[in-house]
């Protein structure tokens, strides 16, 4: 079995079409500045075609995340200063699985947000927090980071 090697890499071309269109992508469906309706397409969206588990299907459910993603972590850039990165795991196994990650820059260094994650989680169930609170949980921790919280964040207020 292969030792699996992790890297961070900055965005290709691509990958910064993807990140300028997903808010249009997804304005479509919900209100991208609106953490409630977000994280209600992320719930909503992951219940449909969860039958058909064809290639298109799994196609699909991945650029509704990867955007969504974006969307999350846009509204959170807001807030603290951080930009993107491309998160990997390579093995000699298989292909690479990549992710998207706020890098994080504080006085003290740089730490990493795998915002990814967490939506891939929360589309799959897996997650308990709202976007909501996965935001105000984050920047309740990096209020304590030197450098790390810029400010202009007010508590969330949410119906439920």
């Amino acid at each position: 079995m292969g030792e699996a090697a992790e890297y961070i890499r900055q965005l290709e071309c691509h990958e910064l079409d993807h990140r300028f269109q997903a808010d249009a992508r997804i304005a479509a469906f919900a209100n991208t500045d609106d953490l409630d309706e977000l994280d209600a397409l992320c719930l909503k969206a992951s219940e449909f075609p969860g039958e058909q588990d064809c290639g298109s299907m799994k196609a699909l459910r991945k650029e509704l995340i990867r955007d969504l993603t974006i969307c999350l972590g846009d509204i959170m850039r807001r807030y603290i200063r951080a930009n993107w990165v491309i998160r990997g795991q390579q093995s000699d196994e298989g292909q690479p699985y990549e992710s998207w990650v706020l890098m994080l820059h504080t006085d003290e260094g740089h730490f990493s947000l795998d915002v990814e994650g967490y939506v891939t989680d929360r589309f799959n169930r897996e997650e308990g927090q709202t976007f909501g609170q996965f935001v105000e949980a984050c920047i309740c921790r990096l209020q304590h980071i030197p450098g790390a919280y810029l400010g202009g964040y007010g508590p969330i207020n949410h119906n439920h």
